[in-house]
């Protein structure tokens, strides 16, 4: 496994524009809860849009094939990115990047995060 690189953010710059995170509703009276759940919906609705990013993005963490990732079991891939340190810092920050500069909701969303 190794660490994200700029490659990988290139990947998420495209697989955030082909699921439309730009579209996601926010309201700043939001509570931090209703904006991540929000924030989950979305993503689990519209994940299927970047299908082949999405995958390219995991195998090439994983440093496997794509076509090996979509063998494996939801709980294998959950294990092997498990303990990964900086991977939720990585992924945290490019989402939160990409909603609050469509929203200027910074606030609100670093607290969901």
């Amino acid at each position: 496994m190794r660490k994200p690189n700029l490659k990988d953010v290139f990947l998420l710059s495209k697989i955030t524009r082909k699921i439309g995170i730009k579209e996601l509703d926010i309201d700043a009276k939001e509570s931090a809860e209703e904006v991540g759940k929000k924030v989950i919906f979305f993503l689990l609705e519209n994940l299927d849009k970047a299908e082949e990013e999405i995958t390219e993005l995991i195998a090439g963490l994983l440093e496997i094939s794509p076509e090996e990732l979509l063998l494996l079991s939801i709980d294998e891939i959950y294990k092997r990115f498990k303990g990964m340190d900086g991977l939720s810092d990585f992924f945290t920050q490019v989402l939160k990047s990409s909603i609050t500069r469509q929203s200027n909701l910074s606030p609100v969303v670093s607290d969901a995060m």
